[in-house]
């Protein structure tokens, strides 16, 4: 209600913690839905519905998902299939840098256990793989 009635352009970026929420309780679709009505919103919202479409076996879907969240937040992308990630201290005094390493964390901080949960991790570094052989 708080995203989509009381303030729909969402200024105070409360879709990021819908859509973990939605994640958190396997909303899939609401996921999804979400992420549709904000389309292109990175790392959060992309992220999780490439884990949205992977979750529920829409492979090729999730697969084209997360070449688009490579492209748009390879920061994020590389920070969550990452071995083991390191916690990366706030940007200073200017507030998170979009497409910074601690907006990456901020997704991967909290997120990253729901794709380890769904074996999804293993899937999106053999997916990535070859597009990035064929892009050198």
């Amino acid at each position: 209600w708080l995203v989509f009635e009381l303030n729909p352009n969402d200024n105070h970026g409360l879709r990021a913690d819908l859509s973990c929420a939605y994640v958190r309780l396997a909303r899939w679709a609401d996921v999804l839905a979400l992420d549709q009505h904000y389309p292109g919103d990175a790392p959060t919202l992309l992220l999780n519905a490439v884990l949205a479409r992977f979750a529920t076996g829409e492979l090729s879907a999730a697969a084209a998902l997360l070449t688009q969240a490579a492209g748009i937040s390879p920061v994020a992308v590389t920070m969550l299939l990452a071995q083991a990630p390191k916690p990366v201290k706030p940007d200073g005094d200017f507030g998170i840098q979009i497409g910074g390493k601690y907006e990456a964390w901020l997704y991967v901080g909290r997120m990253r256990e729901f794709w380890e949960q769904h074996q999804a991790l293993a899937w999106a570094r053999t997916t990535l793989k070859p597009a990035r052989v064929r892009s050198k």
